[in-house]
């Protein structure tokens, strides 16, 4: 299991915080903004969401 999630947009990250996720900070993510969280396993669907796993902590 990845250990971060980088979420891309407002509404993934207000999904996300909503579903229990931990926010951790803003930071850039491959020359991007991103929204970054601890994955804890929650059992979220992200077909439609704009985010990445990673074991990468960039912050």
């Amino acid at each position: 299991m990845q250990q971060f999630i980088y979420a891309y947009d407002e509404d993934t990250k207000n999904k996300l915080i909503n579903n229990g996720y931990e926010f951790m900070s803003e930071t850039n993510y491959k020359g991007k903004k991103a929204y970054l969280f601890s994955n804890n396993n929650n059992k979220l669907d992200f077909t439609n969401d704009n985010l990445e796993f990673s074991n990468r902590l960039y912050c």
